[in-house]
């Protein structure tokens, strides 16, 4: 998908950058799958899905994620990854 207006070569460029950046985060991810045994069972676009709807909440200057659904529990806890803790900003 390329950007519509395209002021600068930068632009362009960036977009190039940040497309290529992505499609190596999904190779990584899908292999990452294969290997996991409880992982195999969902698509990888489910788990991309289920990640993404990881919100949280602004309090002061604090971002506390909310409890993530039962598919991102176990997306976490399978693929040993931190769960996420309060952030200052």
């Amino acid at each position: 998908m390329l950007p519509i207006r395209n002021s600068k070569a930068g632009t362009f460029n960036v977009h190039l950058l940040l497309s290529f950046m992505a499609t190596i985060a999904i190779i990584l991810i899908k292999r990452h799958v294969k290997k996991r045994k409880k992982l195999a069972k969902f698509p990888a676009k489910q788990i991309l899905q289920s990640m993404r709807c990881i919100k949280g909440e602004l309090v002061e200057n604090l971002i506390i994620p909310t409890e993530p659904d039962k598919y991102a529990n176990l997306i976490i806890k399978e693929s040993n990854l931190v769960n996420p803790s309060p952030i200052k900003i």
